[in-house]
């Protein structure tokens, strides 16, 4: 089996922002796992992130070959099996009659789900979890949606919009994957920011899908030039993005961006803004526009939230769709002007770290993230000192900026140990439904950027140990994950013997459930 997979395969992908993998695994396991699915689904409480350490056999679907290849290709060989997965119910409609003369067109938005259906059936971009991280073009985290069962058509498999990754919000689709047939092993990986919908369930059995997150915790190493972009053939994108594609196509093998030459127009906005981003690389003038252009925003205010309401004109823990970039509890597109100025590099530091100066909010948040995108050690001190800004949603952005940054961080261990510790009124108020608190992801996203540093040079591991062994007593599961898997990867002695007592007092026996054995 080969470890990496062909150029072709990731042309591909950056194309149409999903692969299919066959999990060479017999009929009857993937048997076993959807009849202990059901079982989990229908006799127990609801199991969320625990589906896995319930069903642990579903290591051996993301143990196979074939997955391991797709994910080292696009994430890098360290990447992070994330803390968040859930199952997909699709439960069969109750009035199958009245549904099948409608016209389920596989563009269709919001058809009807059977009740107690767990998979959205509109068009959209899947939230963080559990508070918003930026999108980023480049595959910085891809889902995994791992079919246990064949799903005919009439079952409602998931749907895809080729390439519709990079959008900054979903636009009506144009050229819709509805698969006809699913084959029980199956596992789509999938760009996290693809737009896609569940389908509406006119057979008489409830489809599952599990989802799984896996993030890069690295940058991709610098390799030889590869090949020049060429576009394969037979994509299913629709869209043309060469300029985007040749960027991604470089940056997995760590070389700098260089434009080619522009598509043909598009009457599709999206396209047009994307293209307009990368075709060029800014020059002194251009990065002083592109500067000026974040700079107008100032006031804006888009770094609050623009909350849903009810019908009496309460304000609910929801956020309204919009097309305007702003922050959301969902995932943040930053600015057009942010991303091309990531494409700037080196030349555009200086004058980012500048704009910490306008103190606003929202412009702050876009600094933050083309600093770590550009990846350049000099924003360091900037970045450090985002991070004791008032606003939760600066140092959210800046502790991811410091992880993709892809240098040491040991000034900024310090600031990164205070928020660890230190409890912030503004920040103990639930952001979203399920009660996820700022606080809990300032926590999160300081224990992802400690493991996307250990493997760098001159990274100050002692202290960064002593902080991720303190962080295991979090009352947020996702804190002390990720942080066993960083003290994991560090291997001490001491490492490894917290890690394991951690585990030791959470592992689960689900031998015996409901009084009977579920093997």
């Amino acid at each position: 089996m080969q470890d990496r997979l062909t150029d072709e395969k990731i042309r591909r992908f950056i194309c149409d922002g999903f692969l299919v993998v066959d999990v060479d695994l017999p009929a009857s396991f993937h048997a076993h796992v959807e009849e202990k699915l059901r079982f989990s689904i229908e006799q127990e409480f609801p199991m969320g992130n625990n589906i896995l350490p319930r069903i642990p056999e579903m290591y051996q679907v993301l143990d196979s070959a074939p997955v391991v290849c797709a994910l080292t290709s696009l994430l890098g060989a360290d990447y992070l099996l994330h803390p968040h997965r859930a199952v997909h119910t699709s439960t069969p409609l109750e009035h199958k009659k009245e549904h099948k003369n409608v016209q389920l067109t596989p563009e269709v938005n919001e058809p009807a789900m059977g009740k107690g259906s767990m998979a959205g059936s509109g068009w959209h971009q899947d939230a963080q979890s559990p508070l918003a991280r930026a999108r980023y073009h480049v595959p910085r985290h891809l889902i995994l949606f791992y079919f246990p069962h064949d799903t005919e058509v009439d079952m409602g498999p998931t749907r895809l919009e080729a390439g519709s990754y990079l959008f900054s919000h979903p636009e009506k689709p144009v050229y819709p994957i509805l698969p006809n047939f699913v084959a029980r092993g199956t596992v789509f990986i999938v760009h996290f920011d693809m737009v896609h919908a569940g389908f509406s369930n006119l057979s008489e059995r409830t489809r599952y899908v599990v989802k799984f997150v896996a993030s890069r915790t690295r940058n991709p190493d610098t390799l030889p030039s590869p090949p020049d972009w060429t576009t394969p053939d037979n994509i299913h994108a629709r869209y043309p993005l060469e300029p985007v594609w040749s960027h991604v196509w470089r940056w997995l093998h760590g070389l700098a961006h260089v434009p080619m030459t522009q598509s043909a127009p598009s009457e599709i906005t999206q396209v047009k803004r994307l293209n307009r981003i990368y075709s060029a690389v800014p020059d002194e003038s251009q990065i002083s526009k592109l500067i000026d252009k974040l700079m107008s925003l100032k006031g804006s205010n888009r770094h609050q939230r623009e909350l849903r309401t009810t019908d009496s004109g309460k304000r609910i823990l929801r956020d309204m769709p919009t097309k305007i970039p702003r922050w959301n509890e969902r995932a943040i597109v930053m600015e057009d002007s942010t991303y091309a100025l990531a494409l700037a590099g080196d030349e555009a530091v200086k004058a980012i770290c500048a704009l910490f100066e306008l103190d606003d909010p929202w412009i702050s948040i876009n600094a933050c993230f083309a600093l770590g995108e550009i990846g350049n050690s000099e924003a360091v001190p900037t970045l450090v000192e985002a991070l004791k800004n008032s606003h939760q949603q600066i140092v959210r952005q800046a502790l991811d900026a410091l992880g993709v940054l892809g240098h040491p961080i040991n000034d900024a261990l310090a600031e990164i140990e205070r928020l660890m510790t230190i409890s912030h009124d503004k920040w103990l108020e639930p952001e979203v439904m399920r009660g996820w608190t700022a606080q809990d992801q300032v926590r999160l996203n300081a224990v992802f950027a400690l493991l996307n540093v250990i493997h760098l040079e001159g990274s100050d591991l002692r202290t960064i140990e002593h902080i991720l062994i303190n962080s295991l007593d979090d009352p947020n599961g996702y804190i002390p994950e990720v942080s066993c898997e960083a003290l994991r990867r560090i291997n001490t002695p001491t490492a490894i013997a917290a890690a394991f007592k951690y585990l030791q007092r959470h592992r689960w026996d689900s031998s015996l459930v409901g009084g009977q054995k579920i093997y």
